[in-house]
C-alpha cells in the first residue's frame, strides 16, 4: 500500500477529530451562555446570573476534558490499528 492510499482511508479519523474539537469548543461557549440566560430569565439578580456562568463553564471545562482526553485515545487507537493493519496484510477495510 502507498502512503497516500493509507493517509486516504484514515482520514476520517482525523475528520472526526476536528468535528469533535469543534463540537466541545462550542459547548465551552453555549453551556456557560445557557445557564447566564436561563437564570436572566428567571429573574435572579447579576451577581447569580455571573455565578451561575461561572460554574456551567467549569463543568463545561470538565467535559471538555474528559472528551478531548480520552475520545482522542479511542480515535488515535483507531487509526494506529487501521496503519498497522494496511502495513501487516497490505489492504484496508
Amino acid at each position: 500500500m502507498k502512503n497516500l492510499e493509507i493517509y486516504r482511508r484514515t482520514l476520517k479519523f482525523s475528520v472526526v477529530r476536528l468535528v469533535r474539537n469543534v463540537a466541545c469548543i462550542l459547548m465551552l461557549a453555549a453551556l456557560p451562555a445557557a445557564a447566564y440566560f436561563a437564570t436572566a430569565i428567571a429573574g435572579l439578580d447579576e451577581t447569580i446570573q455571573a455565578a451561575a456562568a461561572g460554574i456551567a463553564f467549569i463543568v463545561a471545562l470538565v467535559i471538555f476534558y474528559l472528551i478531548a482526553h480520552f475520545g482522542g485515545y479511542l480515535l488515535t487507537a483507531g487509526q494506529v490499528a487501521m496503519i498497522t493493519r494496511g502495513i501487516a496484510t497490505g489492504s484496508l477495510p
